[in-house]
């Protein structure tokens, strides 16, 4: 959907028009529920995550001053929603927060050093990564949603690169499974 029309069904939207809102929806649902995915290991708590992001995102529309930010506000409440899920989370029973991109119940090697290697970067390197690698968004509309300048998401992305590749390259995950323990480093 164009930015044009996305604006246009925001301002729609925020004049009370449920139907330009569940077209905003049906656009973004998808987005939503990947980058929430991303983060909670849980497909059902990811998909109570999406309905309280755009649940949220109804009741506060009106608030939306510039309907061309749209998605990157979109995605700033999802980022929250997963916040205080983690946070509730640590409450009931502090675990550690396990951020995950692996859906196979039987992940290999390399999914398994992916996944410790991102958990390993912060919620923001980690979001660059995603938006860039997952949603295979170019550098200008990463820095819309983040609102960041072009040169400051090249330079994040490239520092996430680099601690990216030095966690996956000294990771020496070797699960039982696969014949091994897993051995740490000295």
């Amino acid at each position: 959907m164009k930015k044009s029309e996305i604006t246009l069904y925001v301002c729609q939207a925020q004049a009370d028009n449920t139907y330009a809102f569940r077209i905003l929806y049906d656009n973004y649902k998808n987005q939503i529920y990947q980058f929430i995915r991303f983060k909670v290991k849980n497909s059902e708590d990811t998909k109570d995550l999406v309905i309280q992001t755009f649940t949220k995102a109804f009741q506060k529309i009106k608030t939306l001053k510039t309907p061309e930010a749209f998605g990157s506000w979109l995605y700033k409440i999802a980022e929250n929603e997963v916040k205080m899920y983690f946070r509730t989370q640590r409450l009931k029973s502090n675990p550690t927060v396990n951020t995950s991109i692996s859906f196979n119940p039987h992940p290999d090697i390399q999914s398994i050093r992916v996944k410790e290697a991102l958990n390993k970067l912060t919620a923001i390197e980690q979001n660059l990564i995603y938006y860039r690698y997952f949603e295979n968004r170019s550098v200008p509309e990463i820095a819309e949603l983040t609102a960041k300048s072009p040169e400051q998401i090249k330079y994040l992305l490239s520092k996430a690169r680099k601690k990216f590749r030095r966690y996956y390259l000294n990771s020496k995950i070797i699960p039982e499974r696969f014949g091994g323990k897993n051995e740490e480093k000295d």
